[in-house]
């Protein structure tokens, strides 16, 4: 068994779009809305569209992430056999060093550029919603962002503690039990955090108006 796996640390940049125009935004994310989500102008969007972008956002950051995930590991685990092998000092070091490489200069920053760019298309969803529901402030749509950023990267974070488990666990018989069990926890929580994505909308200042948010 090896040691506990440790994700790398993400730590998400603040929500900065609060009050600036379309033309304001930055250009990935007036390129990601309108040509990519295909979210404006925002008035005549269909009431569930920016959920079901959301949704679709969420998956597509989980699937990005998976091969990024796996080499990970896979770099963990090769420094580990390579140990039980016993190698020159030479070798070994040479081994390290460009495994080191590869997981400081490739993969991290990869894993840091596909949540940097989640976060971005994230924040870009958030401004449509405020710029279509104004019944909120500034403050709490702060607080149902950061809490729903937190969620999703808290389950990035499992996904790759529970990918490392499986690989751990295929030294042992019951390597197909362990595997089937962590892919039904991610489905279960991938279920969760939809409902987290509808459930977590700020209440609108105005109570007359709060149908407003159930199609979040």
């Amino acid at each position: 068994m090896s040691p506990a796996f440790l994700p790398p640390v993400y730590d998400p940049e603040p929500y900065t779009f609060t009050g600036l125009h379309l033309q304001e935004l930055p250009h990935f994310c007036q390129h990601y809305l309108a040509d990519v989500a295909q979210l404006l102008p925002p008035r005549m969007l269909a009431p569930d569209a920016v959920k079901h972008e959301r949704h679709r956002l969420v998956f597509s950051l989980f699937r990005s992430l998976e091969g990024t995930s796996i080499s990970l590991i896979e770099k963990r685990y090769d420094a580990a056999r390579d140990q039980e092998l016993n190698l020159p000092p030479t070798v070994a070091a040479e081994k390290n060093a460009t495994r080191l490489q590869e997981i400081v200069c490739i993969l991290l920053p990869e894993r840091q550029r596909l949540l940097d760019e989640f976060l971005l298309k994230f924040d870009a969803l958030l401004w449509i919603d405020v710029e279509c529901r104004k019944d909120c402030g500034a403050n709490d749509w702060k607080t149902y962002r950061d809490s729903l950023v937190s969620r999703v990267l808290k389950m990035v974070d499992e996904r790759l503690i529970e990918l490392d488990i499986s690989v751990d666990a295929s030294m042992t018989p019951e390597a197909s039990e362990v595997t089937e069990n962590g892919l039904l926890r991610t489905k279960v929580r991938f279920e969760l955090l939809q409902l987290d994505l509808l459930s977590h909308a700020p209440h609108p200042v105005n109570a007359a108006s709060s149908s407003a948010f159930i199609n979040l």
